[in-house]
Parts: C-alpha cells; sequence; structure tokens
C-alpha cells in the first residue's frame, strides 16, 4: 500500500472522568483536535459526537475525529488512544468511519489496548515498531467490524454522512469555481478516496452531481428572473456563457432559450 502513513504521534492510557470532573453530569462541548479512539471499560453514561449520541457500553469503540463536537454524559471510564494522521489510506480509514463501532469480542480489544499501554509506557525504538503494529491492528479490527455494520448503498453511515456533508456543500456553493480536491478537503478525505465513495454512494461523479444542481439552478433562474444568459452562467458557477449554453443544451436536449419558451407555452 503506497499511501500507508503512520501517525506523525501516538499517546495511549487510561482516562477516569470521575477523577476529571467531580460533581458535573456532562461535560462542556469540546472540538476534537486528534484522532480519539477509545474503548470503554465499564458501562454508564453516553457519549455524544456531532449530532449522534450512544450509550457508553463495553460492547462499543468510539472513535472521534478531528473538527468534531464531543461530550460525555457521566460516568466514562475507558482505554484511549490519540494519534495525529493528516493524510494517506489509515487517515481515510479513520474519517470515514463511524463515530461509534459495535465490537464482538471486548477482552479481544482490551488486551490489545492493554499491549499498546505496556509499549507505550516503555518507550524504546523497538517498543515504538511493536506500539504502530498494534496500531495498525486496531485500525483493521475497526474496519472490520464497521463493515457489519448497517450500510446504505455499501458504505458506512460515517461514509454517507461525510458524502451528504459533501453535497449540501456543493449546492450551497454552485456559483463557485469547486474542484475535486476542494470538495475533498471540506470533508477531509483525499481526492481519489473521496471520487470513489461518492460514485458508490449516490451513482454518479462528484462533477457529474455538480453539474446536475447548476442546470437546475439555472432553469430555475431562466423562468424565475429577468437575466441575460451570462448572468445566469456566473450565477451558476459556468465559466463562460458558451459554455452554459453547452452543458444546458446537453443535460436538456434544448437550448436556454427553447426551454423558456417551451415552459411558457406549457403554463
Amino acid at each position: 500500500m503506497n499511501n500507508l502513513i503512520l501517525p506523525e504521534n501516538i499517546s495511549v492510557g487510561i482516562f477516569d472522568a470521575k477523577q476529571k470532573y467531580i460533581n458535573i453530569d456532562v461535560t462542556k462541548n469540546r472540538l476534537v483536535k486528534v484522532f480519539e479512539i477509545e474503548l470503554p471499560m465499564e458501562d454508564g453514561g453516553i457519549s455524544y459526537i456531532d449530532d449522534d449520541e450512544c450509550p457508553i457500553e463495553t460492547t462499543t469503540l468510539i472513535c472521534a475525529k478531528p473538527g468534531q463536537i464531543r461530550r460525555t454524559r457521566m460516568p466514562f471510564k475507558c482505554y484511549f488512544i490519540h494519534m495525529i494522521v493528516t493524510h494517506g489510506a489509515i487517515y481515510d480509514m479513520l474519517i470515514s468511519a463511524p463515530n461509534f463501532i459495535k465490537i464482538e469480542k471486548y477482552s479481544k480489544y482490551k488486551k490489545l489496548y492493554s499491549e499498546m499501554l505496556d509499549h507505550y509506557i516503555n518507550m524504546e525504538s523497538n517498543e515504538r515498531i511493536m506500539l504502530s503494529s498494534l496500531f495498525l491492528k486496531l485500525v483493521y479490527l475497526m474496519y472490520l467490524e464497521s463493515r457489519h455494520m448497517p450500510e446504505i448503498n455499501g458504505l458506512s453511515i460515517g461514509s454517507n454522512n461525510l458524502i451528504k456533508k459533501s453535497m449540501d456543500y456543493m449546492k450551497n456553493n454552485l456559483e463557485k469555481p469547486l474542484t475535486l480536491s476542494e470538495i475533498a478537503d471540506y470533508v477531509s478525505l483525499s481526492p481519489v478516496y473521496f471520487h470513489n465513495c461518492f460514485k458508490t454512494a449516490v451513482g454518479k461523479t462528484p462533477h457529474e452531481f455538480l453539474n446536475e444542481q447548476r442546470i437546475k439552478r439555472a432553469a430555475n433562474l431562466l423562468l424565475s428572473k429577468d437575466w441575460n444568459l451570462a448572468e445566469i452562467a456566473y450565477e451558476c458557477g459556468f465559466s463562460s456563457q458558451s459554455y452554459f449554453s453547452y452543458a444546458f443544451k446537453k443535460a436538456m436536449n434544448m437550448t436556454p432559450r427553447q426551454y423558456v419558451k417551451k415552459m411558457f407555452e406549457k403554463y
């Protein structure tokens, strides 16, 4: 795998909310700055990540990503691994993973976290290599567990949330010269991975979807605004009036003026 990039920094430990928060039922909202993968050590409380919430249970792995907002209802005690990774295959897998992943065997994950903690405490060169290998094993197990969770069009719920987010972004910025890299960056995915996920979920490429939305908006403006074609082309993000006319005719099988005439005659 050519783009297998290991995290720049990894920290492993045990967190007990009772020791940090006293007489607090729910923690304040905080911005997640690194990947936080946590294994609850006991049942109890609720974890909130953005609009998702899930009971804190030993059967559920928590995966919070940079940029998300999270808070916790007490009690909460967990093993944790926090890491910084900004691109590559591992990044793509983690950023598109569900916030909450159901796991089958708690003992397997507990053993894995315990081993990572041992190697982290005794951090030497050889220990770092072993820690990285255990981390890769954790990511792989998360990937396997995610595959058994509910899916939409063959993608995990986490991936589909990002696809919906990208679609909303495109709809709200049709007038801008959006690029694949810019849209992928907005949902924190690599361009190639985002392109493949989008096509799997939507059935068309991001470019095809964006062009379709621009044509829909242009058709609405042709009937609702007294604008010339150049103004409509600019408002809908087309590079020129001539390209707008070409794209519109290709999509609608008629020119913009023919479309207006047909609609006015119809209604």
